[in-house]
């Protein structure tokens, strides 16, 4: 990813409510197998063994172990009332034993792009067990759910998405080396994305320049107003389609065969009635949630999957041409020289073509659900 200068903008944002809620108040975060609460005095010793390993502390600022435990002492105390009640910082644990095995949390309310940073750290006995993705979900839910206030802050342009609301949408940020790729793992697990590469003076040696990736977590949006009505036309278009066209094949079919004489020039009276509609259904349909993507996508929003919906949907059209033609034209034939229903071959198309038409209302059907757990995964 190429790097580029940092561009600066001012911002009317939301951030969460000035003081923090102090250290003594702030609740545990639990999750299936740990526990994240505030940092006590009495985490020297498991704070002192996270920060001798050196594969842990090479991707910190300090970029090396601490010498010794009165360094690492020093580090505590800045986590601890009161200069710690202004970040909003956990150590890690074991929910089943209570052993410390890292920290997580935002250290800078204001980072290197203007937003508040998430951090964490685990002991390298830890890593690959999935704990670092489960503790940046705990903690950005706890983090989402703190008390609000509007702020003017200056942020770096390219995370700047205004809302519907007329200001920026606040987000939260991760920032790791171009070279830690198990943490950009972990962050893109996490819903985060890359927003931004630049290069900085290396801290551990200024004579060189290291290349750093910005990462961020917008609050969730919801999406409401137009979009709102273009998302349940989708959804509620597509559904409809897919009903409609599965019964073509699991009621019409039989009925018109009830009728042998009049099947073929029955069905070619639904299929030229269908021909006329769906398609202009379908481009509905796929409008609706074309405009749904671009909305949602213009507001930072997750808009691939409506991207989805709207071709699952579209993809009717090609199925048609390219497994129904045949059919379609054998019946027509059919219909126009009268050959009845109860003729074989006739029979055996009407089979062939309600089980082709089945499979074809599977593709509104999937673009239903697509366009409802989108839906869903923008607003929870």
């Amino acid at each position: 990813m190429k790097s580029s200068p940092l561009e600066w903008v001012m911002v009317k944002t939301t951030l969460p409510s000035s003081p923090l809620p102090p250290l003594d108040t702030r609740p545990e975060i639990r999750t299936e197998r740990l526990v994240l609460r505030s940092t006590l005095e009495s985490d020297l010793e498991g704070w002192h063994a996270l920060r001798l390993q050196p594969e842990v502390m090479k991707w910190t600022g300090q970029g090396k172990p601490d010498p010794d435990i009165d360094w690492s002492r020093e580090k505590l105390k800045q986590r601890l009332s009161p200069e710690g009640d202004a970040k909003y910082e956990y150590i890690v644990c074991l929910a089943d034993t209570g052993e410390m095995i890292g920290t997580a949390g935002s250290h800078m309310l204001v980072g290197e792009l203007g937003w508040p940073v998430i951090g964490y750290m685990l002991r390298k006995e830890f890593w690959g067990k999935g704990y670092a993705t489960e503790l940046v979900h705990a903690f950005l839910k706890a983090w989402w759910a703190l008390p609000r206030a509007d702020f003017d802050v200056r942020v770096e342009k390219s995370t700047a998405v205004e809302g519907d609301d007329g200001k920026v949408r606040e987000c939260i940020v991760a920032v790791t080396l171009d070279n830690n790729t198990p943490s950009q793992r972990v962050l893109a697990k996490a819903d985060m994305y890359f927003v931004k590469a630049w290069d900085e003076v290396d801290k551990q040696d200024q004579s060189l320049t290291e290349t750093l990736y910005g990462y961020e977590f917008p609050q969730k949006m919801q999406i409401s107003g137009p979009p709102l009505v273009a998302v349940a036309t989708g959804i509620v278009g597509s559904a409809w389609a897919a009903g409609a066209i599965a019964s073509l094949s699991l009621i019409v079919i039989p009925v018109l065969k009830v009728s042998p004489e009049s099947t073929a020039p029955a069905w070619a009276d639904v299929y030229k009635r269908g021909a006329a509609l769906m398609p202009k259904v379908a481009v509905g349909v796929a409008l609706a949630y074309g405009y749904a993507a671009y909305d949602v996508q213009s507001h930072g929003g997750k808009w691939a999957g409506f991207a989805a919906a709207a071709g699952s949907m579209l993809a009717i059209v090609p199925f048609t041409l390219a497994v129904m033609t045949r059919t379609n034209a054998s019946l027509q034939k059919a219909a126009k020289d009268g050959t009845p229903g109860s003729d074989p071959q006739v029979n055996s198309l009407l089979d062939d073509w309600a089980w082709m038409n089945f499979a074809r209302s599977l593709f509104p059907l999937a673009s239903a659900v697509i366009g409802a757990i989108s839906f869903v995964n923008n607003n929870a």
